[in-house]
């Protein structure tokens, strides 16, 4: 086996035991793991962490974030009726946020793991962020009472002023 094939075999390795320790964290607490994404469904409702891998990522390094968000059943099935909540990604989420929202300072973070890079370190880490910040606030919002509630402020995460008004529309209306 080549050499850089070795590499790039330890760091999917890597990159898989940073997974594993999420979802050891997040299954205590109603997640459900699908490939590199975590959901649960409360009221209706999905709160979603998903990994998210660079597009410059080779052999010899393996970047990722994590995004978050909430999917409002009812905003989601009022645009798509037919479809299922069941493979809903943060991309579609009616809140959406990335985990660096919760570092100091808030900052698009994005960990690097090399051959040399101690996976536990990462894997803890980030297994603490999500379960001390990044859970608490997928909680805070993840009925639509408090969705409304948020998008009421003039705050919309990941939304647009447009896709906040008219999704405080429906629900209101609802």
């Amino acid at each position: 086996m080549e050499e850089s094939a070795v590499g790039a075999d330890k760091l999917e390795e890597k990159f898989r035991s940073v997974v594993e320790a999420v979802s050891a964290n997040l299954k205590p607490l109603g997640f459900r793991k699908q490939g590199q994404r975590f959901r649960r469904t409360t009221d209706g409702n999905v709160a979603i962490v998903e990994f998210q891998r660079s597009t410059t990522n080779n052999d010899n390094l393996i970047k990722f974030t994590l995004n978050l968000g909430v999917v409002s059943g009812r905003l989601f099935h009022a645009n798509d009726p037919e479809r299922d909540l069941k493979n809903v990604g943060a991309s579609e989420a009616h809140l959406r946020e990335r985990i660096g929202f919760f570092l100091q300072p808030p900052t698009d973070h994005w960990w690097a793991l090399t051959v040399g890079t101690d996976a536990q370190i990462v894997a803890d880490e980030v297994a603490t962020i999500v379960v001390d910040a990044a859970v608490p606030h997928l909680n805070e919002y993840s009925t639509d009472e408090s969705l409304l509630a948020l998008w009421r402020t003039g705050r919309s995460p990941g939304l647009t002023e447009g896709q906040r008004q008219r999704f405080m529309t429906l629900l209101a209306s609802a």
